[in-house]
This record gives structure tokens, sequence and C-alpha cells, in this order.
């Protein structure tokens, strides 16, 4: 059974409060534990839930499949915080984080009233 969304924030508050600057969202190599279903997909309550409590910008999300980088670029944005990418991966990534793969197409780019859409 996996251990509550709450649970994650406790700790990972603790640590940030013990010096941490980051805290991680861990998801292992075969992105099927602790942030992720079985089948790899993305446990949402549990990203949101860490978002909420922890903040964006000090949470690196584990993200070893292509899916999971793309749904957390489109729940979170560009500038989320990825770890646990293949090298070979980087560039797949950071079209990703641009907007020039179907799965995020468009994402960050103006639209006619200067606003960027998300």
């Amino acid at each position: 059974m996996p251990v509550l969304a709450s649970s994650w924030a406790e700790e990972m508050a603790g640590d940030l409060e013990a010096g941490a600057t980051w805290v991680l969202a861990e998801g292992r190599e075969s992105g099927t534990v602790g942030l992720y279903h079985s089948d790899g997909r993305v446990r949402e309550e549990l990203a949101e839930t860490l978002v909420s409590a922890i903040g964006l910008r000090r949470v690196v999300f584990e993200a070893p499949r292509a899916a999971q980088q793309a749904w957390l670029v489109r729940r979170f944005g560009p500038t989320v915080n990825l770890g646990n990418v293949a090298p070979a991966d980087l560039l797949a990534v950071e079209s990703l984080r641009l907007g020039l793969r179907a799965d995020t197409f468009g994402l960050g780019q103006p639209t006619l009233d200067g606003v960027e859409k998300n």
C-alpha cells in the first residue's frame, strides 16, 4: 500500500527545515514505484500535494520515462525540476520544455493577448 501523500509532504518539509535545498520525489530508474503507479502512471494526487505543500521550486521529480516527463511538464510547466533522466533523453526533455513535441506543443508560447499558454 502506497504511503499517504501527506506523509511525503511532512517528511519533505522536515528535510527542508533541516537544511536541504531540494527534496526528491522518488520514482527510481524503473519509474514504477513511489511517485508512480506500478504501470508507470503518475500518482497525480501525490504530485499535486507535494507541489502545494512544498512548492514547485523545491521538489525534484524523478521522471525516467518520456510519458512521465511529458505529464509533469504539461501539469507544472516547463520549469519543473526533473531528475533521473537519461543523458540520451536530454534533448527530448528540452524539446518538451520548449513545447516543440506533440505532447507539449505550444506550451509556454505567447498568445495574441501576450499571455503565455500553460
